[in-house]
């Protein structure tokens, strides 16, 4: 099977929050937040008004995510999107996951 690339699902929360206190308490050596708030921003972005999640997906297991907040450039004079996190678990960095994820 091969890589999937795709917008977070509810049924991904549960993969979901593990990668990203992957991401928070591993790698970036923060707290731990409560995971209601986790869940509670999985949730925004599922709406994608404020902002958007994706995932990438391979056999079923999730293997990062990208998370893209919708924002404003004065200098635009428009809406901007911004790419605040991409995270690719260990074992599948530096085989194209993230760059798939950035794409």
């Amino acid at each position: 099977m091969s890589l999937i690339i795709r917008c977070v699902e509810e049924d991904d929360m549960n993969q979901l929050t593990d990668l990203m206190y992957q991401y928070i308490v591993d790698f970036y050596k923060r707290p731990k937040p409560p995971i209601k708030n986790i869940h509670n921003l999985i949730d925004t972005l599922l709406e994608e008004n404020r902002g958007i999640q994706f995932v990438a997906e391979l056999d079923g297991k999730l293997l990062g995510f990208a998370t893209l907040y919708f924002s404003f450039s004065t200098t635009k004079a428009d809406k901007i999107t911004v790419m605040n996190d991409l995270f690719v678990v260990e074992i599948a960095r530096g085989t194209g996951v993230a760059q798939e994820l950035f794409k």
